[in-house]
Order: structure tokens, then C-alpha cells, then sequence
């Protein structure tokens, strides 16, 4: 009895299938049904973080204070007149030898070097315009020489130049049972009589006879003594040049 119901119940689900209408299954491609989707894009913007408050620091706050300007800079070059240089006299003493230099305007000691031989040099108030070097060695004589002066203190150079110290300029010794009677206004007021040849070998020379406020002063004899007469006279330029080579103003 229970197998004829079980036979009948799937005879009876069979009949139910065949009646019903078949489901028809479509399919769509995903090409056509795909929706295109927009791309988005991010654009990074500058945030701003937020920090914490930070203290204020204390401003500088200028204040006004005395400033020490720096003073004048003491100069290595005296005031003085170089171009007016020359030899008053040279003689010889207990400490070697003494030259006596016109330099108008020195008001400071200097150091001296004469072909390389060293001179200590200062001023006297009684005399404002002179120089007094002092050193062991005795100057060369109507010979050129190098003349440099110097700073005491720094050892800078500050004048340089040729000199030729005349005999003439030389102070003879003082004879035994004389004094040495120095004239104060010895080298002022200087006047010379004065004549600039040329010697036979074409070279100019010159003589000279010079006074001071003192009286006679110092002469140059640069010509030979057999010098021809008449001789032709120097020119200007030679004139000049014989008479700063032997100081004759």
C-alpha cells in the first residue's frame, strides 16, 4: 500500500513539470550593462596645521650708547719740508760725528742711514729748523751716497734721496789754544757768487764762494785747476742740477 502512494506521488510531480511553461534564461553582456564610471581625481591642497601658540619673544630694543670714535692716527711722515734739505755742517766730536741738516719743519727725532750707515737724529728748540745726526761713522765726502730717514719708533721709511756732502761743508779742528766759537745763525741768511762751466771732457763743474749771517761760509771747487779759459757755460738744466748736488741755494 505504501509503494502504490509513493509511485503515484511522482507520477503526479512529473505531470506538474510537463504543464508548466519553460523559463527562457537571457543573458546580457557586461559591455552593455557596464555604466562607465567617472574617475576621480584629488588634488592635494595646503593644509593648515594648527600649532600651539608659541610665547612671543622679547624684541631688541636698541638703546643709545656712547661710541669712542677712534682719534687721529699719528702719521710715520713728520711735517716737514724734505725738498728744502741740505747739509749745514759735518764735524767730528768725542761720539763720532755730528751732521747738522736745514730741514724746515721738523719737529720730531729721526733715524738716519747714509749708505748704510746709521745715524741717530733729534731737534734743539734753539734751533727750529735744524737736524742733528750723530753717528760712529764718518760720510763719505763729494761722493754720492743714499739718504734715507726713518721713524724711531715704527722703523718706516719716510724720505728718501742722493746726497753729496761737500769738504767744504767739513769743519777743520779746532787748533790747539783756540775755541770752538760756534755762531748761532750759522747757514742762515746764505748768498753765494756762483759759476757753472764745462770741463774739457765735456762734464759741467762748478765754483762757488758762499757767506751767511755769520760771515764767510763754505766754497765748491768742482773744475779741474788746468780748466781752459774762456769754457762754455752750463745750461739751465745743468746749472740746477750742479747747484742742488752741492747745496748751493
Amino acid at each position: 500500500m505504501k509503494r502504490f502512494g509513493v509511485v503515484f506521488l511522482i507520477l503526479f510531480m512529473g505531470w506538474l513539470t510537463a504543464c508548466s511553461s519553460p523559463v527562457e534564461v537571457t543573458f546580457q553582456s557586461a559591455e552593455s550593462t557596464a555604466t562607465a564610471v567617472p574617475l576621480v581625481t584629488f588634488t592635494a591642497s595646503p593644509v593648515q596645521l594648527s600649532t600651539p601658540n608659541e610665547p612671543a619673544l622679547p624684541s631688541a630694543i636698541l638703546t643709545p650708547t656712547a661710541m669712542m670714535l677712534p682719534g687721529p692716527t699719528p702719521t710715520a711722515v713728520p711735517l716737514a719740508d724734505f725738498s728744502a734739505l741740505r747739509v749745514v755742517t759735518i764735524e767730528s766730536n768725542a761720539f763720532g760725528w755730528m751732521i747738522q741738516f736745514n730741514l724746515p719743519g721738523i719737529k720730531q727725532p729721526l733715524n738716519l742711514k747714509l749708505d748704510n750707515k746709521e745715524y741717530r737724529c733729534g731737534v734743539d728748540e734753539r734751533y727750529p729748523e735744524r737736524l742733528f745726526c750723530q753717528g760712529l761713522a764718518k760720510p763719505l765726502i763729494d761722493q754720492p751716497m743714499k739718504l734715507v730717514f726713518f721713524n724711531p719708533e715704527s722703523g718706516a721709511e719716510v724720505y728718501r734721496s742722493n746726497l753729496i756732502i761737500p769738504l767744504a761743508f767739513v769743519v777743520p779742528p779746532t787748533p790747539v789754544g783756540y775755541l770752538h766759537t760756534a755762531c748761532e745763525e750759522r747757514g742762515k741768511q746764505v748768498s753765494c757768487e756762483t759759476e757753472c762751466r764745462i770741463d774739457p771732457d765735456g762734464n759741467p763743474c762748478i765754483v762757488a764762494t758762499c757767506t751767511d749771517a755769520c760771515g764767510p761760509y763754505f766754497a765748491v771747487h768742482s773744475c779741474p785747476d788746468d780748466m781752459p779759459l774762456p769754457s762754455p757755460s752750463c745750461t739751465a738744466e745743468q746749472w740746477v742740477m750742479m747747484k742742488k748736488r752741492y747745496q748751493i741755494p
